[in-house]
């Protein structure tokens, strides 16, 4: 089947494009096409859940010692490929699970919060035959990982939290005067520019993946491919996800943030959800890593702060002064530091 697949690619690819485009990027984007669909047919997963379908990637063998990875905002499963290989190293079975609307999981087709993706997850880890799993996850990951211990507490054996489910979402603009909130506010104003290189529609799927190539980083970016999805006759990438955030400009993240009341669930999810309430009596190892790089966009010392004072014997705080919010893409290697030791002290082989 994957020869017939290859195959069939090389021949669509000959028909589409001809003679017509011989560039060294298209040439690389149809080495990563293989290369994501050999890859694709190892490691990618589906589950029926309680309430859609999860998809999902996963290295190593099923095992007791398996760690559950969330992404964050307009990203996928594929952010976490690059760390899987040293976790399997050390004993572990990762698994990086595309959440409502990112990936190959798709819009659910109603309005779900983070504890219905919570009760799927749950689902998830019982087709691995896993009682307990370390749940991590980076920003808007991370408040979805925040939301699963609060459901499922007995099936958590320890929390990494990175920038993000250890503070109130936005807390810090609770706190400022109006011109303050204004400036925040308008941060979510996207350059049309922007928007429409994200946002908008190509004709091919080539196009999509040149538009997201970094020139600046690796040749191969098979990776790409995942965000890539058809609607129509026309290729898109993130198309839907600012608006299911809630959050799609100015005045939608304030509506979000002073009356998350009259919002979809999904959105007050995240808004809504109080850590220092949910951590109220935590009972398992928890890991954050923050992001301090001034000027802080998502300032949360002191909640983290708190959190560690209340649970000095479950709470480790680290801080990362050179990153701005995405740690283990700005400082990976220091990521990794923080996180295999405390990975490791789960490990039962």
């Amino acid at each position: 089947m994957r020869l017939y697949l290859t195959y069939l690619f090389l021949l669509l690819s000959n028909v589409l494009y001809g003679q017509k485009t011989d560039s060294v990027r298209y040439e690389q984007y149809k080495k990563d096409k293989l290369h994501y669909l050999e890859y694709e047919s190892k490691h990618r997963g589906f589950v029926k859940g309680k309430h859609t379908t999860l998809s999902y990637l996963h290295w190593g063998t099923k095992s007791e010692n398996t760690l559950i990875w969330l992404h964050g905002s307009l990203l996928d499963a594929y952010d976490f490929e690059p760390f899987a290989k040293d976790l399997v190293e050390i004993g572990y079975h990762v698994i990086s699970v595309d959440h409502y609307g990112h990936g190959k999981t798709g819009f659910p087709d109603r309005d779900l919060d983070f504890e219905d993706f919570a009760d799927d997850l749950s689902v998830l880890l019982d087709s691995f035959s896993v009682e307990k799993a370390v749940i991590g996850g980076f920003s808007r990951g991370a408040y979805l990982a925040t939301s699963f211990y609060n459901c499922y507490p007995n099936r958590v054996k320890g929390l990494v939290l990175e920038d993000g489910g250890s503070a109130k979402f936005y807390g810090h603009f609770y706190k400022q005067h109006r011109q303050e909130q204004e400036k925040i506010l308008s941060a979510f104003n996207v350059p049309e520019d922007t928007r429409e290189l994200y946002f908008g529609e190509r004709n091919t799927e080539f196009e999509q993946y040149e538009q997201l190539y970094d020139s600046s980083g690796s040749v191969s970016q098979f990776q790409l491919l995942a965000l890539i999805k058809k609607k129509g006759t026309q290729y898109v990438t993130y198309q839907g996800l600012d608006s299911y955030y809630q959050l799609k400009d100015s005045l939608q993240a304030a509506n979000a943030l002073q009356f998350p009341e009259c919002i979809s669930k999904y959105g007050r999810s995240i808004v809504l959800q109080e850590p220092l309430e949910i951590y109220q009596h935590l009972a398992v190892p928890l890991l954050i890593l923050e992001a301090t790089k001034q000027p802080d966009p998502f300032p949360q010392d002191e909640e983290n702060a708190m959190l560690k004072k209340r649970h000095p014997q479950w709470v480790t705080h680290l801080k990362f002064p050179n990153a701005s919010h995405n740690i283990h893409y700005e400082c990976s290697k220091e990521f990794m530091s923080a996180l295999l030791p405390f990975l490791s002290e789960f490990i039962k082989r």
